[in-house]
């Protein structure tokens, strides 16, 4: 059986306006470039427009704010 689900902001830890207002992320919002499922259910998954890491919970809930790499910046970037 496949599934998925889709990432999400509801607790509007992103600094940014997003492009829908019911906070589901889109590929405008963020570039995903790398998925990485953790140990404890939860995902990790690298951003090329910041670049940022994301954290979500398992059912795609972003769970903090995006995290910047320092002294790295994308023209994308809308910090």
């Amino acid at each position: 059986m496949l599934g998925g689900f889709n990432l999400s902001d509801p607790d509007r830890r992103v600094p940014f306006a997003l492009t829908r207002a019911d906070r589901v992320l889109t590929g405008a919002d963020f570039d995903v470039e790398s998925i990485v499922r953790a140990s404890d259910g939860t995902y990790w998954i690298g951003d090329e427009f910041g670049p940022f890491l994301l954290h979500f919970s398992s059912s795609g809930r972003l769970l903090q704010a995006p995290i910047p790499l320092p002294g790295v910046m994308a023209p994308e970037n809308r910090t």
